[in-house]
C-alpha cells in the first residue's frame, strides 16, 4: 500500500476551481435573461472581486455592490417605488438604469 498525500495549498485550489465550475454550470443554466438581474448576470462568477471594484472606495464599493444585487436607490428604484424622485443620472444621463451605472456611466 502507498499513501499518497497532497499538499492543503493542492487541494484547496482544486475545491475552488471545482467550485468555480459548478458556479458556472449553474448561472449558465438557471440564471433569466429578462430579469430585474439581468446586467449584473452577465457578468462571470468569480471567486474574487471584479478588478475595478477592489480599486474604488469603500463608499463607491458599497454602492457597486447595491446596484448589483439589485438593492440600490437609483431612478429605477425610484420610478417604480418613490415617483416623487428624480430618477435621472448624476453623470447627466435621463434615466438612471442597473444597467446604465455598471456599463456606461463614469
Amino acid at each position: 500500500n502507498t499513501i499518497t498525500s497532497t499538499s492543503y495549498a493542492f487541494e484547496r485550489h482544486k475545491s475552488q476551481t471545482l467550485l468555480l465550475e459548478e458556479w458556472t454550470t449553474h448561472c449558465h443554466d438557471t440564471l433569466k435573461v429578462n430579469s430585474l438581474f439581468s446586467p449584473t448576470n452577465r457578468l462571470p462568477p468569480s471567486l474574487k472581486p471584479q478588478k475595478h471594484f477592489c480599486e474604488s472606495k469603500w463608499a463607491i464599493y458599497g454602492h457597486l455592490i447595491q446596484c448589483r444585487t439589485g438593492h440600490a436607490f437609483t431612478g429605477e428604484y425610484y420610478s417604480s417605488f418613490v415617483p416623487s424622485e428624480a430618477i435621472s443620472c448624476p453623470c447627466g444621463e435621463h434615466f438612471q438604469a442597473q444597467e446604465h451605472i455598471l456599463a456606461v456611466c463614469p
